[in-house]
């Protein structure tokens, strides 16, 4: 009996421990919810420039916005970087800046994405 209340309270122990590390790793990760947008022109050097709005919302899902079509995803930080993961199986991955992030896309230019809104 000894050593089945010991088992379990080991147990209760380590859930307990996995519950508290989660919750903090992602504590600081709610300040990002808001509303960004940037501007990304074209990099082989044409003048046609879009406008992007991006939305991270606090549950980690968000909306990416390039003219009239709208994008769904849901989003992490990790090792220091926002990764977007698309509902194709896509990833766009953004380096963190001081007020905002820059994210490379294939055949344009470096966008800067700076919050607007919380």
């Amino acid at each position: 009996m000894r050593f089945e209340f010991l088992g379990s309270l080991k147990m209760l122990t380590a859930i307990a421990c996995c519950v508290l590390m989660t919750g903090c790793g992602k504590s600081g990760h709610a300040d990002l919810a808001g509303t960004y947008e940037a501007v990304i022109g074209s990099a082989k050097g044409g003048k046609k420039t879009v406008n992007v709005n991006l939305e991270l919302k606090p549950d980690h899902k968000g909306n990416w916005t390039v003219e009239d079509n709208t994008t769904e995803f849901r989003w992490e930080i990790r090792e220091g970087s926002l990764w977007m993961h698309t509902v194709s199986g896509g990833v766009i991955v953004g380096e963190m800046e001081k007020n905002g992030f820059r994210i490379r896309l294939p055949g344009a230019e470096p966008g800067f994405f700076a919050r607007v809104k919380e």
